[in-house]
């Protein structure tokens, strides 16, 4: 494990140092940067909003179960104070009403969280291409050899363009949807 650590670190090492050795016999230095993509999904505003549509998309279907489960309940209560009471062909018929409606009303609820999931998982494929498309910008914009994203031990503010790429987000945000911008200012 210690040998492929320090088998990574010296090709790292090689990797950035010889592409700079050859910037210092011919032009102007590398420029590097650094982007923390996990501060930027937590602060863009593009996450809250997909975080809204799923809702919105998904508040009938939680309803509608809401109501089936509350039908379930009222069914497991009818079918307890009624245990003693009715004939037991009535009673075995209720039970299997009862298991029945929870195991639909279970497979529904997974099916509604398994496409919830799968949608976002699609918005925030967009949304990480959007941000690949920004950083790619910028770093053209500011002439950025390289962007960093992970496995960065130390940073300083000098190379981090996080907030950068967060405001140029944000504008984006508020180009795309200038109703809701307008309703926060």
């Amino acid at each position: 494990m210690r040998r492929f650590s320090l088998l990574a670190l010296f090709s790292a090492a090689l990797f950035i140092t010889t592409p700079c050795a050859v910037a210092e016999s011919g032009s102007a230095p590398h420029k590097f940067a650094f982007v923390n993509v996990s501060r930027i999904l937590k602060f863009t505003p593009q996450v809250k909003a997909i975080e809204a549509v799923l809702k919105a998309g998904y508040e009938k279907r939680e309803a509608e179960l809401n109501l089936r489960e509350e039908g379930l309940s009222q069914l497991k209560k009818e079918l307890k104070s009624q245990r003693n009471t009715v004939e037991t062909a009535k009673r075995t018929e209720l039970e299997r009403d009862v298991l029945v409606k929870a195991r639909r009303l279970k497979t529904a609820r997974i099916e509604m969280e398994e496409d919830i999931a799968l949608q976002k998982n699609e918005e925030m494929n967009r949304l990480r291409l959007l941000i690949a498309e920004v950083i790619e910008s910028i770093a053209k914009e500011q002439n950025i050899d390289m962007v960093f994203e992970a496995g960065v031990v130390y940073v300083s503010d000098r190379v981090d363009i996080s907030d950068q790429i967060l405001q140029r987000l944000k504008e984006r945000h508020a180009e795309e949807a200038p109703d809701r911008s307008a309703g926060k200012k």
